[in-house]
């Protein structure tokens, strides 16, 4: 895996403007977590502040982190590769909205893998509150 000085954003498929995490803080076979941040001109963002649910995009931007980072070899020459978002069951949301440029933590754990599929324990927090926690499940192409 990939070092904390490491730009997790270049093992994303997505364009720079939909890069909601912002650094990887520590990732292994099991879990990943990285730095997020939603900015002002985001367009959810009214009156300085977001819907939570928005953070449900960079939790998945981490697990996408994760399976790069399993898949990458420092011998060989990386390119993202497209993953999907299959399942977000028994999500909670103890906030509604959360505020704009202001960072906050997502993290994975991964629960079970069979082959391209994967299930993670998944939270995203906010000066050390949970405001979103649950399950999610992804596909990733090879």
């Amino acid at each position: 895996m990939k070092s904390p000085d490491f730009d997790p954003r270049t093992l994303l498929p997505h364009g720079p403007e939909m890069h909601y995490i912002r650094r990887l803080v520590e990732c292994d076979e099991e879990n990943c977590a990285c730095v997020s941040r939603l900015d002002a001109d985001n367009p959810f963002a009214v009156d300085g502040k977001v819907p939570s649910f928005v953070a449900v995009e960079a939790i998945a931007q981490t697990s996408a982190v994760h399976e790069a980072g399993r898949r990458w070899s420092a011998d060989e020459p990386f390119s993202p590769k497209v993953g999907f978002l299959v399942s977000a069951a028994d999500l909670q949301f103890s906030a509604a909205m959360i505020p704009v440029d202001q960072d906050f933590e997502t993290r994975i754990i991964r629960l079970m893998r069979v082959g391209p599929l994967a299930e993670y324990r998944v939270e995203a927090r906010l000066n050390e509150t949970v405001f979103v926690s649950g399950t999610m499940k992804t596909f990733a192409t090879e």
